[in-house]
């Protein structure tokens, strides 16, 4: 026979009502256009918390933010320093893992049985590409001209890239495409849809939290409400 168990879960201190910036070149700052919008419990309805509302101009922002720092110290930064970086990020999410998988189910419904049941793979996540940061590198080929020659491919980091995060997953999105970025010194823009803002910030600030200077304008955060900003990141 089916048993129903009730969890406890008591609101989490982030989740206040109070208003939230966004992440930008490793400042928190208001939307260009001043605007902002409500997130809210769907499972009571009750406010979480007033977020900054981006828009093309905060995406304009994010990504010279994000070239300044690939043009900077980032994309000088050594294998084993972004290896550390991203091992040094898994163990500030599993120590905050439970407050951030709490945010998860305020902010978007999912039970917290299943948030909560992501933590192995969120940690696996970030600790796999952790290994990645020092195992990615390119081949020595040989070559069939004639004389001593060689040919090989070296692997480099393109640029920004921006990532879009669903909804109803916004933690375990967040870390497999914010941790390649780390790994590989591209860098990303953790971009999230209005019902996911609040442990978006969250997630982010712990990534903020995790680096130095070098690192400035690798990650930010950044939530809008319809699919015109989702485009306008695309182009």
């Amino acid at each position: 026979m089916a048993v129903t168990q009730a969890i406890s879960i008591t609101r989490h201190p982030y989740a206040d009502g109070s208003y939230k910036k966004m992440l930008i070149d490793g400042q928190w700052v208001d939307a260009a256009s001043g605007k902002r919008f409500e997130t809210l419990n769907p499972a009571t309805g009750e406010l979480l918390a007033t977020v900054a509302e981006g828009d093309a101009e905060d995406i304009n922002r994010a990504v010279a933010a994000a070239r300044r720092a690939f043009k900077g110290a980032w994309s000088k930064v050594k294998p084993f320093e972004r290896q550390s970086l991203l091992l040094k990020l898994a163990d500030l999410v599993e120590t905050n893992f439970e407050e951030l998988s709490q945010l998860d189910t305020l902010d978007m419904g999912a039970p917290i049985s299943r948030t909560r049941g992501n933590r192995l793979r969120v940690l696996g996540m970030l600790r796999y590409y952790a290994g990645q940061a020092t195992a990615l590198h390119g081949e020595t080929i040989e070559n069939s001209l004639p004389g001593e020659i060689f040919s090989y491919t070296l692997k480099e980091p393109v640029g920004v890239v921006g990532a879009i995060i669903p909804w109803n997953g916004p933690l375990g999105a967040s870390v497999w495409k914010i941790g390649p970025a780390i790994a590989d010194r591209l860098h990303g823009r953790a971009e999230a849809g209005g019902r996911s803002a609040a442990d978006l910030a969250a997630a982010c600030g712990v990534v903020h939290g995790s680096g130095d200077s070098a690192r400035r304008g690798q990650c930010g955060a950044r939530i809008w409400r319809d699919r015109g900003r989702g485009a306008r990141l695309a182009r």
